[in-house]
């Protein structure tokens, strides 16, 4: 479904159509995923390129349940890399959005094959003529630093 070029995340044509019907795709099935774990009460905090695979059906299925969190736990830095939430970071407890924030970061690297820095990171800095603006916003939403 995804491809990596040169370090540049890439969509394989022809899987759906255009590259932001296999993103909408992708997160479909992982806010799904998402919805089923939030609703017993666990955040999953695993969200990444390697956790995130795909069934021989084509749908997308979250595996690697090793970082599960209960809501509310607090916990320092448990991912350590890009889609590490802020307030991971700030020590605080962890909630869906922890969830939200790393899918939000996962988008922004399928659409751009770039990882946000969270150092430098800017809140509404998702833009590009290439994706709408429902695409656009919605990435925008998840990577809010204070939600």
């Amino acid at each position: 479904m995804f491809g990596v070029n040169e370090g540049r995340a890439e969509c394989y044509e022809g899987f759906m159509g255009n590259c932001e019907e296999n993103v909408r795709f992708v997160v479909a099935g992982v806010v799904l995923g998402l919805e089923q774990l939030h609703g017993l009460g666990v955040v999953y905090k695993g969200i990444n390129l390697e956790n995130v695979g795909v069934l021989g059906n084509g749908y997308p299925v979250l595996t690697n349940f090793g970082h599960v969190g209960a809501i509310n736990q607090k916990e320092l830095l448990s991912q350590g890399h890009s889609f590490t939430s802020p307030e991971e970071i700030r020590g605080d407890a962890i909630s869906p959005m922890t969830d939200f924030w790393a899918l939000g970061v996962l988008i922004h690297y399928l659409c751009r094959g770039t990882f946000i820095d969270y150092l430098t990171f800017r809140e509404r800095e998702f833009d590009g003529e290439r994706w709408s603006h429902q695409l656009v916003d919605f990435v925008n939403r998840l990577l809010l630093m204070r939600p």
